[in-house]
């Protein structure tokens, strides 16, 4: 029952520890916005939590993109280093710390099914539309394409721009495709909208820019700031998830770990075993 925990809304007559200040803060976003916009925002909560309570550090809980916001916040606070720009947010003092890494307040974190490497299903989203319960269509293209957030999660790219979860099958084999180039989007007709209009190919650009340079912030498993703060990850193997996004001539197939069927998964496996 909610109205029993540690929330700091909820009075000291009904918490369950009656002897502390209320000291379990959900925090609820936009997550349509842009990631680091978030840790901008989380940044200033954090410091909002510690002034209320005297804490010195928190611990923080994330779960799906949640958790990357966190990763992002420990390594950089809320400052936007993508574009070398302070979080706007506080004066004096609280604007230095909210710009500082925040691992220095942050006792541990927690990441509950985080995509650390992307997510196929951001993908998917973005270049397709999907029947919920195979009867409902639901269109979802249009919104999703305007959110910096759903570009972030996209798959990580290697340097030269290619992912591994995207793979095109032809005559000659597996190749891998760039994700992270407006003319492959633009060439396959990925996106709903009619392309002629200039400033729609300035946009996806920016949002390929922005989501690859997010991903190289994040890149690196030994960031100072973020590896001297505990952190626990929690998965799940109750459902398969999406693994692999396959083009063939007859269109954009998304497979799971396990689905090997047919000459184009063959092939797939074949040279995923030669690796």
């Amino acid at each position: 029952d909610p109205t029993d925990k540690d929330f700091p809304e909820n009075s000291a007559g009904v918490r369950a520890d009656r002897t502390l200040p209320g000291n379990l803060y959900v925090w609820y976003y936009d997550w349509r916005r842009d990631n680091v916009e978030t840790a901008c925002l989380l940044a200033d909560l954090v410091e909002s939590i510690r002034a209320a309570t005297g804490a010195r550090q928190v611990l923080l809980v994330g779960h799906s993109m949640g958790g990357i916001v966190i990763r992002y916040y420990l390594r950089y606070g809320g400052r936007d280093v993508l574009r070398g720009r302070d979080c706007p947010l506080g004066s004096g003092d609280r604007h230095a710390r909210i710009n500082r890494p925040g691992a220095e307040a942050v006792a541990g974190a927690v990441f509950l099914g985080v995509p650390h490497r992307g997510s196929a299903l951001a993908f998917r989203t973005l270049v397709s539309d999907f029947t919920l319960w195979r009867v409902l269509p639901v269109t979802l293209r249009e919104p999703v394409f305007s959110m910096p957030s759903a570009w972030q999660l996209l798959p990580r790219g290697r340097t030269d721009g290619t992912v591994p979860l995207l793979v095109e099958a032809g005559g000659e084999g597996v190749r891998d495709v760039p994700l992270y180039t407006p003319r492959t989007w633009m060439e396959r007709h990925w996106i709903f909208a009619d392309w002629s209009d200039p400033a729609r190919r300035v946009f996806l650009a920016a949002m390929l820019g922005r989501a690859e340079a997010f991903q190289r912030s994040l890149d690196g498993l030994k960031n100072p700031a973020e590896a001297k703060t505990p952190r626990l990850n929690v998965f799940s193997a109750c459902r398969p998830t999406l693994a692999r996004a396959v083009l063939t001539p007859e269109g954009l197939r998304f497979v799971g770990r396990d689905d090997r069927e047919g000459r184009t998964l063959g092939l797939l496996a074949q040279r995923d075993g030669q690796r």
